[in-house]
């Protein structure tokens, strides 16, 4: 695992490196994955086109000014807030297991091979 992060004195002076740690050894609070931006943004504008839906219209339904945000989030470069995501999912008729997609940080996780 990469500590890096556990090495700041803040972390340290506070003892939640120590706190981190105890748990991680039992198995608690260890997260293998993380969201593929790139991928789930890739994901959103596969599913867009799919549904014949246009980067206007999601504006429209999620009451954005712009759509370079929607083309951001289909770049991968940032994603929807969460009361956008609600409103995307909505418009799109998905879930979010179905447009989220993860990737594994932990080559060692049994389950990432």
């Amino acid at each position: 695992m990469a500590d890096g992060w556990l090495n700041d004195p803040k972390l340290n002076q506070k003892g939640y490196k120590r706190w981190f740690l105890q748990k991680a050894e039992r198995g608690g609070y260890m997260y293998n994955y993380t969201l593929d931006t790139v991928a789930t943004g890739a994901k959103i504008k596969e599913i867009r086109t799919q549904k014949h839906i246009t980067v206007s219209q999601i504006c429209d339904h999620l009451g954005l000014c712009s759509e370079q945000a929607v083309y951001k989030w289909q770049r991968g470069e940032s994603m929807p807030t969460v009361d956008n995501w609600i409103a995307l999912l909505d418009l799109l008729d998905v879930r979010f297991e179905d447009v989220a997609q993860k990737r594994c940080i932990d080559p060692g996780y049994e389950r990432c091979a």
